[in-house]
C-alpha cells in the first residue's frame, strides 16, 4: 500500500531497463493488464522515465493499492519507482509510505 504524507495531486512515473509497470488503486489488487496499468513502461529498452500522465487526488494517512512489476531482457538493468506532489518534482523517496498488509493476501 501507499500511503500518502500530505492531501493532494499525485503522479507516478517508473525508470527501467527494461520494461516495467504500475498500478495505483483497485486494478492494483485485482484486473491487472498492461493496458490499464497506472504507468506503462515496457519493452525493451534503455533506461527510460515514464509516467506522469495521470494525476490522483490522495488523502493524507489513507492507503491505496500500488503494484510495481519489472522485467530485463539483458544488457543495463535499473528500476526505479518515483511520486511526484502537486507538481513539485519527482520523489524517488517511499520511506513512511509504502507498506505491506499480510491480512489481504499479500495487497
Amino acid at each position: 500500500y501507499f500511503r500518502p504524507l500530505v492531501t493532494g495531486l499525485y503522479k507516478f512515473y517508473t525508470y527501467s531497463d527494461d520494461g516495467s509497470y504500475l498500478w495505483i488503486g483497485p486494478f492494483a489488487q485485482n484486473g491487472f493488464t498492461i493496458s490499464n496499468a497506472t504507468v506503462n513502461n515496457g519493452g525493451a529498452h534503455s533506461g527510460t522515465l515514464a509516467g506522469g500522465n495521470v494525476q490522483f487526488n490522495l488523502t493524507a494517512g489513507q492507503d491505496y493499492p500500488i503494484r510495481v512489476q519489472y522485467y530485463e531482457l539483458q544488457g543495463g538493468q535499473a528500476m526505479q519507482a518515483e511520486w511526484e506532489l502537486n507538481n513539485g518534482g519527482a520523489q524517488t523517496d517511499w520511506s513512511g509510505q509504502i507498506f505491506y498488509n499480510p491480512t489481504t493476501n499479500g495487497f
